[in-house]
């Protein structure tokens, strides 16, 4: 019986959601600023709450949040984003009904911190 117990709370622990996937990553260094920021949960989800700081604390904008349930979730980014670091914050509610939320940090270094090509003429 203990057993059957431990069993199906391991399989109630698994059926909470939670966030699979994301771009950009936790953590991702980015050439350049991304176009879109997506999310793919364990379930469908509505996203109640999102919101993308920059540099400084300045918000960006993003396009509207999806009024439907679903597992994977775009969002565009309404602005070019600058080189610096980057904090996108998120709440969702569950299939479940459970609440859940993140944060993924992320930093973009711009066109201007990929190493320059020297080319030198031939002797």
């Amino acid at each position: 019986m203990g057993f059957l117990v431990i069993v199906l709370q391991a399989q109630q622990l698994e059926a909470h959601t939670r966030l699979t996937q994301s771009f950009p990553s936790d953590s991702a260094v980015l050439v350049e600023g991304p176009g879109e920021v997506m999310l793919t949960f364990s379930t469908d989800v509505r996203l109640t709450a999102i919101s993308l700081l920059g540099p400084g604390g300045e918000l960006k904008k993003l396009g509207p949040v999806p009024e439907k349930m679903d597992q994977n979730i775009f969002l565009t980014i309404q602005e070019k984003l600058a080189p610096g670091d980057y904090l996108l914050t998120w709440r969702a509610v569950g299939a479940d009904t459970h609440l859940v939320s993140g944060e993924i940090h992320f930093s973009v270094l711009g066109s201007s911190s990929s190493p320059s090509v020297r080319v030198f003429p031939e002797p």
